[in-house]
């Protein structure tokens, strides 16, 4: 479903895993900021409540000023803001370092990697947003974990007398390098694993001949940022994400999602 230049798209996995019906409004970058008026905003959310969403995703970018004022005027929750920061090899593809304790994950350490994640990401916004039950948002990356150890992502574990005390999760597309996940057991943390590992991606791209890195992380997590900062990343973009909670269509327009 497209309107005025927002399209409305099922969040099939989160339906799934949240038992309720959520979705995501798609922001056209193609049109000007003129052409996403306050009446199609109204006319997207009636379509999402007629369709029984219980609750909409939307994404701005940080240089969208306009839309971000019309989503927060339109009684969206600023749930977080998502940064993109990167890391360029192009000078560093023969600077491999072979010294990391990082090894590949195997099915052993599955239990372990799930702990960790299950103790791990309090930053983010599904816990930000009072409206989740924490408990079910406490299973989310745990689950996460789960399918893509099976699926799209490769792991990389740093193990203490045999059990896995960090870990993190890379992702390959063409040239780029993706950091997906990066998590440190709660009583190994200020030992520099998380360092370690990001060194190790750093060793793996240039293995791979890929020419650069990627990381998202909430503008609040600032041990996050120190540490990706103090490896030579650099933010490249932010990205302003607000939940909307749809209660019934007469609650819908302006001031009135909340």
């Amino acid at each position: 479903m497209t309107i005025g230049g927002l399209q409305l798209r099922e969040l099939e996995w989160d339906t799934r895993f949240f038992g309720q019906k959520m979705g995501r409004i798609m922001i056209d970058p193609a049109p000007e900021p003129a052409d996403f008026s306050e009446n199609a905003w109204r006319r997207i959310f009636e379509v999402a409540s007629r369709q029984k969403y219980e609750f909409l995703l939307c994404e701005a970018e940080a240089t969208q000023a306009q839309i971000i004022q019309t989503l927060s005027t339109m009684g969206g929750s600023l749930a977080d803001v998502l940064l993109t920061l990167s890391y360029n090899l192009e000078k560093d593809l023969m600077q491999q370092r072979l010294d990391s304790p990082a090894v590949p994950a195997s099915e052993a350490d599955l239990p372990g990697i799930i702990a960790i994640a299950g103790d791990s990401f309090r930053q983010s916004r599904f816990f930000r947003d009072r409206r989740f039950d924490p408990g079910k948002a406490g299973q989310l990356y745990p689950e996460w974990v789960r399918n893509a150890f099976q699926t799209t992502e490769d792991f990389y574990v740093i193990k203490q007398q045999e059990a896995v005390a960090a870990f993190i999760s890379l992702q390959k597309q063409e040239e780029l390098l993706s950091i997906r996940l990066l998590a440190v057991e709660p009583d190994c943390r200020g030992m520099g694993l998380g360092e370690k590992l990001v060194d190790w991606a750093i060793d793996y791209a240039a293995a791979n001949r890929l020419r650069r890195i990627t990381v998202g992380t909430q503008v609040s997590n600032y041990p996050a940022l120190r540490l990706y900062e103090k490896m030579g990343f650099r933010v490249e973009r932010a990205l302003y994400r607000f939940h909307f909670w749809l209660a019934s269509p007469s609650q819908l327009g302006m001031g009135g999602l909340g």
